[in-house]
């Protein structure tokens, strides 16, 4: 009991019962960092391996700060209508998706391809809008700046890590090997986070804002 509240205290929880919605959000956070830069050090040697020089290579990271650009407008609009649960559900499932056709691509195509689907992985906004529900406003600055505490974690973590493992397993292997370990969080995410957000939204329904 001691140790839930130290935990629920450090991450800001409003009360006793959204310390393990946030602990999970963080969770989802640091995995979701760790997956991501777990990838980025074997992309270019991927995309070379494919058969991609250094202007299509260029033309991949493109489409893939476009496709994101696109993206983060939808997600937003997402937490608000359908609640944060369902935003980081989908943008897990995405990040899932798109790393698994990334560590099947066997073609400079399948490396496009697998740029679609991270027009959903902005798993950060909807962590953002769990904690800005579930933390205390005193408090709640702190508690976001902790949230990137966990995703800087996961940077570090997951960079060397994808070095490692792509000598050890090729530079495919790292990308489902990564999309492997986001996986684990959807059914968890299913099974204990609420939708806070359209809770909040419903109980300032009289409030419509600017």
């Amino acid at each position: 009991q001691a140790m839930v509240l130290s935990i629920g205290r450090w991450l800001g929880a409003k009360n006793e019962a959204a310390v393990l919605p946030l602990s999970i959000v963080h969770c989802n956070i640091l995995l979701y960092a760790g997956t991501f830069w777990m990838c980025q050090p074997v992309m270019p040697f991927l995309s070379k391996e494919l058969g991609a020089d250094v202007l299509t290579f260029g033309y991949l990271q493109t489409a893939f700060s476009f496709v994101q650009l696109v993206g983060g407008p939808v997600i937003g609009r997402l937490c608000d209508v359908k609640g944060a649960k369902v935003a980081l559900q989908i943008s897990v499932v995405g990040s899932v998706l798109s790393y698994l056709l990334l560590g099947a691509s066997s073609t400079v195509t399948l490396l496009f391809l697998s740029r679609l689907p991270t027009l959903v992985m902005h798993a950060m906004q909807a962590a953002q809008a769990f904690v800005t529900d579930l933390s205390v406003p005193e408090t709640r600055a702190a508690s976001l700046g902790r949230l990137s505490l966990s995703y800087g974690i996961g940077m570090i973590v997951g960079a060397p890590l994808g070095g490692f493992l792509s000598r050890s397993l090729g530079y495919s292997a790292v990308a489902t090997v990564g999309g492997l370990i986001l996986a684990c969080m959807a059914p968890i995410n299913w099974a204990c986070l609420t939708n806070t957000r359209v809770a909040s939204s419903n109980e300032g329904k009289d409030s419509k804002g600017l």
